[in-house]
């Protein structure tokens, strides 16, 4: 049985959220060089958490500041459709970008109503970078990241497939069914070529 999850990026732009994704892929991810996310992309990775086979679904979203022009375009209810869980990512060395939480929230939950969702805070390692961690009330998870440090990025994205496991949806399928489910309704699927889960990576 295979338990698929659909997990939605969300922050302002230049904050990580590709280089997250994109480091969870690869480690050895020269982050140096990503460039900004011009449109939403879509991943699917295959990989076992608490002894689970997950196909974890990843929306990458734009970060704009106009959410209601992207949201029009792209982040419509039909591509947030099944969402299980949110990684709100913030830079830790932009103010602003933590300012804007409560709006991305906000909006999210206007689509999708309320998920469960663990704030990922990028940079840490850079000389600027405040470590006090925000405190939400629509969040109960919070998870510091460095792309000098891939565990630290793995950590984040098992939190939130965790956040999903111990849900009472999650247990209840895995419980009744025998073959591949999915929590809400089926996500969108991606344009490319489902990505594989790199054998060695150590879960």
């Amino acid at each position: 049985m295979r338990l698929q999850i659909q997990l939605v990026m969300l922050g302002d732009m230049g904050v990580g959220k590709s280089t997250l994704v994109n480091l969870l892929k690869d480690p050895k991810f020269d982050w140096l060089k990503i460039q900004s996310t011009l449109q939403v992309e879509l991943h699917a990775l295959d990989m076992q958490v608490k002894g689970e086979d997950i196909t974890l679904r990843i929306t990458d979203t734009i970060g704009q500041r106009h959410w209601h022009q992207v949201n029009q375009q792209f982040l419509n209810p039909q591509v947030l459709r099944g969402t299980d869980v949110v990684l709100m990512v913030y830079d830790t060395t932009r103010p602003d970008s933590v300012d804007r939480l409560d709006h991305w929230w906000s909006e999210l939950k206007k689509i999708v109503g309320t998920i469960p969702c663990v704030l990922v805070g990028t940079k840490t390692d850079a000389p600027l970078a405040n470590l006090q961690l925000p405190v939400r009330e629509w969040t109960t998870k919070t998870v510091q990241t460095t792309a000098k440090e891939p565990d630290t990025v793995k950590e984040a994205f098992i939190t939130a497939v965790e956040l999903v496991l111990n849900s009472e949806a999650a247990k209840k399928a895995l419980n009744v069914t025998k073959k591949t489910v999915h929590l809400n309704n089926p996500p969108p699927q991606p344009n490319k070529k489902k990505d594989r889960w790199c054998p060695w990576w150590p879960w």
